[in-house]
């Protein structure tokens, strides 16, 4: 009998964990795949989803990037910057999915083998090129080998609008994310400012 009601016991308190999880999206107004600037990976996801629940409606992304669960997506949300910088805390620290090799910061000399998925990539612009209908920021001497940003002619005029030209960043250390393609080396395309932070060099 004993036996019976501890496993009942078992069964009931794995029952209400369950449900919990279940529930914690409504409590906070989101559900885990609802963060519509952050990304978390597939295996981060329960991990996710335990630190909400100890979250309050305010803190929810602060705990989702500084424990390494998630990474920023682009947009133009008034709020990317606060999230970039969340997300620092943990991507300095080697925390969570910024300690695994798929996900961490690449360069330029080690970006080929993984096109067609999402990368945040630090690197140097050697030069740039407009040709056509793209403006080309190459970060190396052999633009049909080495990694590129592609930023179509219509971006452009965003940029623009935010006060930065692209065409004279040679020499520019930055912080690009996004879809990295294979194209004449590793590519990614640039549709908007947000997918680019300025870094010092170090010294």
């Amino acid at each position: 009998m004993n036996t019976i009601v501890r496993n009942i016991e078992k069964i009931t308190i794995q029952a209400v964990f369950i449900f919990s999880l279940l529930i914690f999206s409504s409590a906070l107004g989101k559900n885990i795949d609802d963060f519509e600037n952050i990304w978390i990976p597939d295996s981060y996801k329960e991990r996710a989803e335990i630190a909400l629940m100890q979250a309050t409606t305010a803190t929810k992304e602060y705990t989702l990037l500084s424990k390494g669960f998630g990474i920023v997506i682009p947009s133009t949300k008034l709020t990317e910057q606060n999230l970039y910088e969340f997300e620092s805390e943990a991507r300095e620290k080697l925390l969570g999915l910024w300690s695994e090799e798929q996900y961490k910061v690449k360069t330029p000399d080690t970006i080929n083998g993984y096109e067609n998925s999402f990368q945040v990539i630090e690197g140097t612009i050697v030069n740039t090129s407009l040709r056509k209908d793209k403006l080309y920021l190459n970060f190396g001497e052999d633009w049909k080998t080495d990694f590129t940003i592609a930023i179509p002619k219509q971006a452009l005029q965003i940029f623009k609008k935010a006060g930065l030209t692209p065409k004279e960043w040679s020499g520019k250390h930055i912080r690009v994310r996004g879809w990295v393609e294979e194209y004449n080396g590793a590519m990614m395309k640039v549709t908007n400012p947000v997918q680019i932070n300025m870094l010092e060099l170090e010294p």
